[in-house]
């Protein structure tokens, strides 16, 4: 995890000593063409205590970024209109210091390490597990 989250006051070990991210109280941008995922992971990050914005598709993503910029980007890599990958170099452009999270399908190697040559901070498969803690 980059510095600058550190600095912001996030955890990255879970109470039991797992190796589990935490993030100070923020807004997260949803960027999902999903309805449901979407809609699943805005509650998920709602009743965790953040802020959310929720786009259906890369331009509305960027749209939304670029009017209030947000700590936090979870997007899917694959949107109409215009591909993840796309979207994750555009917001990263605009800000180094966002932490940005790809969601993917299918795991790909080569997508995977292009994701995060370009910048991304993880990579997470889905279907996603949510734990409580």
């Amino acid at each position: 995890m980059k510095s600058q989250y550190r600095e912001l006051g996030c955890s990255r070990t879970g109470p039991r000593g797992e190796d589990r991210l935490t993030l100070p109280e923020c807004e997260v941008l949803i960027v999902a063409a999903n309805r449901q995922v979407r809609e699943v992971l805005n509650q998920v990050f709602l009743g965790a205590g953040y802020t959310c914005q929720v786009a259906r598709d890369g331009q509305e993503g960027l749209a939304v970024f670029e009017a209030g910029r947000t700590a936090v980007v979870l997007a899917e890599l694959t949107m109409p209109g215009m591909a993840g990958i796309d979207f994750l170099r555009r917001v990263r452009s605009a800000d180094s210091d966002v932490a940005v999270i790809v969601l993917a399908d299918v795991l790909d190697v080569r997508t995977r390490t292009e994701c995060l040559e370009v910048g991304a901070d993880t990579y997470i498969m889905k279907p996603i597990t949510l734990e409580s803690s």
